[in-house]
């Protein structure tokens, strides 16, 4: 399908190491996912964010593909933070996983995505279901596959963005077979910095008075679209309950 995964758009803005920036999962303009990264790096050739720990997850309610995400009865990340790499214009990212208390690294999972668009505070994407796994000894299985098929008679995804997916998955299996993998092995050594995994920057929506929430235009770099406002309002509320419920 022409345009299909969808090409990520970077604007001017650069972040610092350390900023706290918002990633959204946007699906047909409503926005299905939220929660808040750590940049770990902003480069031309990768852009590297931090899940912490703990960190808040925000969904819209209801849910609009019936039940909930897998991650919604938890409402916060859970385990170790996890270090998220992206190369622009992928329609992938590589998430590293640790293990363990010695924290141990676990293995590279290539989650298949829209490639990212990079606003003021924001990095939007969407996840695509289709997964690879990569063990620390360079073997590799595909996960989900089943799901994406289910994904496309839930009407997630039509059944030529499907076919998309598998052939940009069928590009990163080409790659890792011949030994092309762009990213560092170092970074399954990478550790964040004392204190970024107990952030109290502010939450996703939160404006610079502590549990003011706000939505829409009113916001910094709104990008001025029915849908999107109607989202971050859905939003705003389920935080305030949240932010509600820690006091």
């Amino acid at each position: 399908m022409p345009g299909y995964p969808r090409c990520g758009r970077l604007g001017p803005v650069r972040w610092r190491e350390g900023d706290v920036v918002e990633w959204r999962e946007t699906w047909r303009g409503q926005v299905v996912l939220a929660f808040p990264v750590r940049v770990v790096a902003d480069r031309d050739d990768l852009i590297a964010v931090y899940i912490p720990s703990g960190a808040p997850l925000a969904f819209p309610d209801p849910w609009p593909w019936g039940d909930h995400h897998p991650w919604q009865p938890r409402g916060r990340f859970e385990g170790h933070g996890v270090l998220v790499l992206h190369r622009p214009r992928d329609a992938y990212a590589v998430w590293v996983f640790w293990d363990g208390p010695e924290r141990r690294f676990r293995e590279w999972y290539v989650n298949l995505q829209d490639a990212i668009e990079r606003h003021d505070r924001v990095l939007v994407t969407f996840e695509h279901e289709l997964d690879l796994r990569i063990a620390p000894d360079g073997s590799w299985q595909l996960k989900d596959s089943e799901l994406l098929d289910e994904r496309v008679r839930q009407g997630r995804f039509s059944a030529a963005e499907a076919t998309a997916i598998r052939a940009c998955a069928a590009d990163v299996i080409a790659d890792l077979e011949r030994g092309a993998r762009w990213w560092d092995d170092g970074w399954s050594a990478w550790s964040p910095p004392p204190g970024w995994d107990q952030p109290r920057d502010p939450w996703l929506l939160e404006t610079s008075v502590p549990g003011v929430f706000a939505a829409g235009d009113v916001r910094s770099a709104s990008v001025k679209r029915v849908a999107s406002a109607v989202g971050e309002g859905a939003l705003a509320v389920t935080l305030v309950h949240q932010y509600l419920e820690r006091l």
